[in-house]
């Protein structure tokens, strides 16, 4: 029997099974829609405890709570595809990472991955997704600052000739918005003709997520949130070249009511609301 990766219950490393169990999810209910290959095979590798999802298994709140994860990983493969269509060997750097293997739906089959996240994480993801020729694990503190500037720049290839696209997939919630605007600011100076791509929510629907994770144990941050996003974007660095902001529910998937007249009900109030959205970046080339 092969080896599996002891998870215990209540850790940190728990905390990944969420995202990971509702793309599987999604990919076993909706295969023509979610192109996420990866996250069942990384479950099998896994000796967790998954009763609690077995128990909702079939619940209204699994599939709404799957549906929203499983589309958001689906609208930001749409932007990375998109930039790597132009720029074929492009890198792509996965901020905040987890377990999560989007950057592998936008691959051309000549792009460099680069996945960053805490250093108990980016062991964890070494046991299960192993860094290769083209896809490197690289643990870092996305907040923290040397001289001014993020310090986990330092470690990425400055020279970004091919191009350079940057996600965050549900991660920014965690960090203080000057935090953000530090990081972004710096990506537009280090990386010109690159991309950034990240979900944020306006303040009430940010001050929903954290409760979850504080009883998990996870430090939540200040909430970033945003109300108006590209006008708020735009007014951070002269060196942004275009800010877009859509809807993440629906803005990019539209498959009718095919997920259920609740779940459609609520992803369009999201969507118009401002708490689910998609922000994009380009820097000036």
């Amino acid at each position: 029997m092969p080896h599996k990766v002891k998870i215990e219950k209540g850790s940190v490393q728990e905390t990944l099974m969420l995202p990971l169990y509702a793309k599987a999810w999604c990919r076993r209910h909706y295969p023509d829609i979610f192109g996420d290959c990866d996250a069942e095979r990384i479950i099998g590798m896994i000796d967790w405890d998954d009763e609690a999802f077995r128990r909702k298994e079939g619940s209204p709140a699994l599939k709404i709570a799957a549906v929203a994860a499983g589309t958001r990983q689906y609208a930001i493969a749409c932007e990375l595809k998109d930039y790597t269509s132009r720029h074929p060997e492009a890198l792509l750097v996965n901020l905040g990472c987890g377990l999560d293997t989007t950057g592998r739906q936008a691959d051309t089959g000549r792009c460099h991955l680069l996945n960053i996240d805490f250093p108990n994480v980016i062991a964890l993801r070494e046991e299960l997704l192993p860094s290769t020729d083209r896809e490197r694990n690289m643990a870092a503190d996305l907040a923290t600052c040397s001289g001014g500037e993020p310090a986990f720049l330092d470690a990425i290839p400055a020279d970004a000739g091919q191009g350079a696209a940057f996600f965050a997939c549900g991660v920014f919630l965690y960090l203080r918005k000057s935090d953000v605007k530090r990081i972004l600011q710096a990506l537009a100076r280090r990386f010109p003709g690159g991309r950034i791509v990240f979900d944020a929510q306006n303040p009430l629907g940010a001050s929903f997520d954290p409760n979850t994770l504080r009883k998990a144990g996870i430090r939540a941050g200040p909430n970033f949130s945003l109300r108006d996003p590209e006008a708020e974007l735009s007014s951070w660095s002269s060196d942004f070249a275009s800010v877009r902001s859509r809807g993440m529910s629906t803005g990019y998937l539209r498959p009718g009511l095919r997920f259920g007249p609740v779940y459609w009900a609520l992803a369009h109030f999201a969507d118009w609301s401002r708490m689910s959205q998609l922000n994009v970046i380009d820097f000036k080339g």
